[in-house]
């Protein structure tokens, strides 16, 4: 695997086809707790980061969470939450319209299958420089978030980490923000870049096989035991 290096070689990798994109999620949370050591330690475990892997090959891309090493000192917290789902992977096809996701739920792994779904960005004219790539800023709103990403036209790819996509460039850093608290919010920011001729993707295909409509039934009644 041949690594990129933004500052010096930002743009070398606009003609590969194939390549691989690390980035960092970490999510902030607002705990109603009345003890502010407390507090602060439970909110401080939550944001830890985490690492996804993004794998471009074409109009496909595929990303997943991949487990690092914390070599931090001092003592290590864990918090465990009840109930809930994770998603292990997401695969994108972008010219066969499809999106496949890979939820384990309940000791469960759902291979969800559903369209690529086109999220309304704004583009804005705002710029700012990332890792020696210059990027520019879009904006998007649903009922429950508001969304602000930055891309660059100078990797051609609509691909994005997790489920955020569809921008004429590759997404490079993103920050998710509730609109009913704007102080629980999740960021992405870019790591590397590097080149992967060997990268060849395939739709997912271990897991239960279910429709998104399905799944939310079995979501239901999952939330109705616990």
């Amino acid at each position: 695997m041949k690594y990129l290096y933004f500052l010096l070689f930002p743009i070398s990798i606009v003609a590969q086809d194939k390549f691989k994109v690390e980035y960092e999620r970490r999510y902030f949370i607002n705990l109603n707790d009345p003890n502010p050591e407390s507090k602060k330690l439970r909110e401080d475990v939550f944001s830890k980061p985490k690492y996804i892997e993004l794998s471009v090959e074409g109009n496909r891309c595929l990303s997943k969470e991949i487990e690092k090493i914390d070599n931090s000192q001092g003592p290590q917290y864990t918090m465990k939450v009840i109930g809930g789902f994770k998603d292990l992977e997401t695969y994108t096809d972008f010219d066969q319209n499809q999106k496949v996701i890979l939820r384990e739920m309940d000791s469960k792994v759902y291979n969800i299958l559903d369209t690529v779904s086109q999220l309304k960005w704004t583009l804005t004219r705002e710029t700012k420089s990332i890792n020696g790539y210059e990027t520019k800023k879009a904006v998007y709103k649903d009922k429950d978030y508001e969304y602000v990403a930055w891309y660059t036209t100078t990797i051609k790819s609509k691909c994005g980490p997790e489920s955020f996509y569809g921008l004429p460039g590759l997404l490079l850093e993103l920050k998710r923000t509730s609109l009913q608290d704007d102080k629980q919010y999740s960021t992405y920011k870019l790591v590397s870049i590097s080149e992967d001729s060997k990268i060849k993707l395939e739709k997912p295909s271990k897991g239960n096989s279910v429709s998104v409509s399905d799944f939310e039934k079995i979501e239901e009644k999952y939330y109705q035991k616990i």
